[in-house]
């Protein structure tokens, strides 16, 4: 009785064993896979970043390129150099004062604070380029103030917040 229960014992053990091995190879496989695909993903945003003439010295508060689980593509998300300096220029003039406070959340709390923003900080520009790649395709949109935009554009009036970016897109055109 005891030997039929130790060779039953050494089977399940094996069965285990043989199911967290097949589980491993599955997860490291997958991982592998997931790699490969955001260095594709990379390299075929940084070629589209080169092609729109967008130094890659100017580039600051760079996201890098990272999977978007909610939208199920891989994105990379920036501004430049030259974006903060005319925004900082174009938020010390009187007239744009208004939009020079924003509200955040005070950390720690839910409560909500009015703050002038900090002009010396990337992460205060509401210029923010977004670059996403899904299926062998990369797209480019804006986001400006926290709106976005993609290509082609539905108003004028989009046209024109686009031409506020130092690098705008060369096909600013009206559906």
């Amino acid at each position: 009785m005891y030997q039929r229960w130790q060779r039953t014992k050494h089977k399940g053990l094996k069965l285990i064993f043989a199911c967290l091995l097949c589980a491993g190879l599955l997860c490291g496989g997958m991982y592998l896979e997931s790699l490969s695909k955001q260095k594709q993903a990379d390299q075929a945003i940084a070629a589209v970043i080169a092609s729109y003439g967008i130094p890659t010295a100017q580039i600051i508060a760079d996201s890098g390129t990272n999977y978007s689980w909610k939208m199920g593509n891989y994105y990379r998300s920036f501004t430049t150099k030259k974006d903060m300096e005319n925004e900082r220029k174009r938020l010390k003039r009187p007239e744009n004062k208004a939009e020079n406070t924003m509200y955040t959340y005070q950390k720690g709390s839910d409560k909500l604070v009015k703050r002038t923003k900090d002009l010396d900080s990337p992460e205060d520009v509401a210029l923010v380029y977004i670059f996403c790649y899904d299926d062998g395709k990369v797209t480019m949109s804006f986001n400006y103030f926290g709106a976005e935009y993609s290509l082609p554009l539905e108003t004028v009036a989009e046209q024109q917040k686009l031409k506020q970016f130092a690098y705008p897109p060369r096909e600013l055109s009206v559906k």
